[in-house]
Parts: C-alpha cells; sequence; structure tokens
C-alpha cells in the first residue's frame, strides 16, 4: 500500500487551478437615429470606451445630436441640439464570432436651444438631459479584434424640458422614445 503522502502527489488529484477571466479593452465609433425624445427623427453621432471580462461588458459613452429645426410658424422658429456622457452595463450572450449585449444604462447631459426669444424670452437656453436606457444589441466580429455592431435602446426621459418662443409652447421633450445605432468598434488586450 502506497503511503498517504504519495496519492496527493499524483498529476490527476493536484487541484486544478481555476481560469482567470481575460479582460479586454475597446474603442467603439457609431452613428444613431434618435425618435420620440427628440423633435422627430434626430442624427446622433456618439462614441465609447469599455472592458469585456467573461459574460460583462461595461461601458462608458458620449453622444452628441445634430440641431434640429423646431418650426412652429414663423414667428415660433428655433434649433435644438443636444449632448450627453453616460455608462451602460450589459450581460453578454456569447456563441463564436456572435455577442448578444443585453444593456441597462443612464447618460445626463444638456439640450442646446437657439432662435429668436426660445424659452422665456432667451437667446439661448441649456436645460438639463437624462436618459435612461434600455435595450439589446447584436456584434459580430470578423476579426478577434474588430466588432461591427447594432443596438436598439428604449430610452425615458424623466425631465421634460419645456421649450417655448414667446408666449408659444414650441417643444416638450416626450417621455420615451427610441435610438437605434450602428457602429464598429476595435478591441485590444488578451481578452478580445
Amino acid at each position: 500500500r502506497k503511503p498517504r503522502s504519495s496519492f496527493w502527489k499524483s498529476p490527476s488529484c493536484r487541484p486544478r487551478p481555476t481560469p482567470r477571466l481575460q479582460v479586454a479593452g475597446l474603442v467603439r465609433l457609431e452613428g444613431a437615429l434618435d425618435a420620440g425624445a427628440t423633435p422627430g427623427v434626430a442624427g446622433d453621432v456618439a462614441g465609447a470606451v469599455g472592458l469585456l471580462r467573461g459574460r460583462l461588458r461595461l461601458e462608458l459613452h458620449g453622444l452628441y445630436t445634430a440641431p434640429r429645426a423646431i418650426d412652429r410658424g414663423p414667428a415660433a422658429v428655433a434649433t435644438l441640439a443636444r449632448w450627453a456622457v453616460g455608462a451602460r452595463g450589459c450581460g453578454r450572450v456569447v456563441q463564436g464570432r456572435l455577442e448578444i449585449p443585453l444593456c441597462l444604462g443612464v447618460e445626463a447631459g444638456q439640450w442646446l436651444a437657439a432662435g429668436a426669444g426660445i424659452t422665456v424670452g432667451r437667446q439661448q437656453a441649456r436645460p438639463p438631459w437624462l436618459g435612461l436606457l434600455a435595450g439589446p444589441g447584436l456584434v459580430w466580429s470578423p476579426h478577434p479584434r474588430v466588432g461591427l455592431g447594432a443596438r436598439a435602446e428604449l430610452v425615458l426621459a424623466p425631465l421634460r424640458a419645456r421649450f417655448t418662443v414667446g408666449e408659444e409652447l414650441v417643444y416638450t421633450v416626450d417621455p420615451a422614445g427610441l435610438r437605434v445605432s450602428a457602429g464598429v468598434e476595435l478591441r485590444f488586450g488578451p481578452g478580445g
């Protein structure tokens, strides 16, 4: 009978080291269409940096909505733009080259309104913007370091700014909207 100590020296009986989850970074550039929380359909330019670790995706993002005209007659003309920064946390369903991120997020920023008398007689108005984000995405990776993606998000707007020209209300931010985006991301690090 072998001594007890030799049993633990057997390669098959040694405790196996737990695999360490790899972390990768990402940088993304995308374009988007916003509807509902903006007047009509608005175009956005956005970018993000983030981390991928196992089934988790974390992102910090920035967004700029190009100015749109609000026209309610000859005496009520204004333009409305927006900027925001925010964060998203996503669970990742990964199957080979395909990834489905399911995300929740928040963003905050400012409306940029300009026009003759926009918002209580001032030339320019800067009310705050707050958006709560939720929605799925789809990322296809033709190469481990490149991802081509699209996302659809429900955007909830708890702060409903009201824009007036003189006494006339020209636009109120809707409580909810939809944002559809597409872009490309570059990944770096061992877990990409």
